[in-house]
């Protein structure tokens, strides 16, 4: 189930990530390396819409998406080697580089912990939370690879993304370098890892896999109803969640309370 509140929020990204889209098309510095660097952000955004009513994930999750799409479709309209403000960054801290590429990176390394550890607590997939953690960064830590593989093939196919697309600006070490930033931002998001954790346990897509699990458990086994009645927390957050009335109402989570309803009078 997703919140107003939430529903709003993805419009906004939607549109705002449209808006920079759009600038970034608009005489970029080359047509064919735009395509190539923003490909992975519409991939993302897309990705997002067709899951959404699927398995939505958390507001946070959704936040993180935005912004490495953003920073994609930006990167994508300088090259990630000239974006202006981080020349003056460069300026400023009498850096040997323009570091743009490190930032998004780092987020790179973010949002696949975000999104591994969600899918893993909401499908029960692992229980413990120490391989939990653990998982999550080797899946960010290989996002990070394969993308270092795709820009390195980018270049066996046209010379002219060697620089631009690589964005090594004369660093012998920038794809392990890039890793590391990718690690940093995996291993700073488990920082966060117990609240997170809190945040998916109970948010309204957490809710409507529990009563997906209660209404399979009702048809393959008519024993099953005791496991329903007696199942009181699920009905006191189903109560909750409409009295609040946080969230759209949905006939297909109706149907489903409807079923847990009739089982625990």
């Amino acid at each position: 189930m997703k919140s107003r509140s939430q529903s709003r929020l993805l419009v906004i990204f939607l549109i705002l990530f449209g808006i920079i889209l759009i600038w970034s098309a608009i005489n970029p510095k080359n047509y064919f390396l735009w395509m190539l660097e923003v490909a992975p952000a519409v991939i993302v955004v897309g990705l997002c819409i067709y899951f959404y009513r699927r398995q939505p994930f958390i507001s946070i999750t959704y936040t993180f998406c935005f912004i490495a799409s953003s920073l994609m479709a930006i990167g994508a309209h300088y090259s990630y080697s000239e974006v202006p403000l981080f020349y003056l960054i460069q300026d400023i801290f009498d850096l040997d580089r323009n570091n743009y590429d490190k930032l998004g990176h780092f987020v790179q390394g973010i949002l696949p912990v975000l999104i591994s550890q969600e899918i893993m607590i909401r499908n029960h997939i692992v229980h413990s939370t120490r391989w939990i953690n653990f998982l999550s960064v080797c899946i960010a830590l290989s996002v990070a690879a394969v993308y270092e593989l795709i820009e390195w093939s980018a270049i066996l196919f046209s010379s002219e993304t060697k620089d631009n697309f690589l964005g090594m600006q004369g660093y012998a070490w920038d794809a392990q370098s890039d890793m590391l930033f990718a690690f940093a931002g995996a291993l700073i998001t488990l920082l966060f890892a117990n609240s997170l954790r809190r945040i998916i346990l109970n948010s309204p897509g957490r809710l409507l896999q529990r009563l997906n699990d209660s209404r399979s458990l009702h048809f393959q086994d008519t024993a099953s109803m005791s496991i329903l009645a007696s199942d009181d927390s699920l009905v006191n957050d189903c109560i909750d969640l409409v009295g609040r009335k946080q969230y759209f109402p949905a006939q297909d989570f109706c149907g489903r309370l409807e079923i847990v309803f009739l089982h625990w009078q």
